[in-house]
């Protein structure tokens, strides 16, 4: 599979994400920048987890403390597909950490994830454009 002109790419970490275009060919792919999002600031939690009382025995129990890193990653990889349902073109690539990549299959409906072509497990949201294109060319390469 290569990247062909006008495929989409969607390059995402836990807190950002780049939606760009490939304006180039499939031999020399020239990536552009389409959209970029960024996560809401991180769920809050308590210090300590709470407690509930159990009035048929009297105990008391702790509530289990939520993972924040876990619920940031979820709450945005829900914004992404939101946003995609407009953006995503006719065939898109996924490239993402693995967790953020989990998180994304987890939430993406049958209709969008039909149209993805190819994932790729790579952070490259700090990288320049010709870069990833240079990644991305080399990943999907069936060569």
């Amino acid at each position: 599979m290569l990247l062909s002109k006008g495929m989409r790419v969607l390059v995402s970490d836990e807190t950002r994400a780049l939606l760009l275009e490939n304006a180039g060919d499939t031999k020399t792919p020239e990536l552009r920048l389409v959209a970029e999002c960024r996560a809401a600031p991180e769920v809050e939690f308590a210090d300590k987890p709470g407690r509930e009382s159990d009035r048929a025995t009297g105990h008391g129990t702790a509530f289990e403390q939520g993972d924040p890193e876990r619920v940031g990653q979820e709450r945005f990889a829900r914004d992404l597909v939101a946003f995609l349902g407009t953006h995503a073109g006719e065939r898109l690539v996924l490239v993402a950490p693995p967790r953020m990549l989990a998180a994304l299959r987890a939430v993406l409906p049958e209709a969008l994830a039909e149209r993805v072509v190819a994932e790729l497990d790579k952070t490259l949201t700090g990288h320049p454009l010709p870069e990833v294109a240079q990644v991305l060319a080399a990943a999907l390469d069936p060569v």
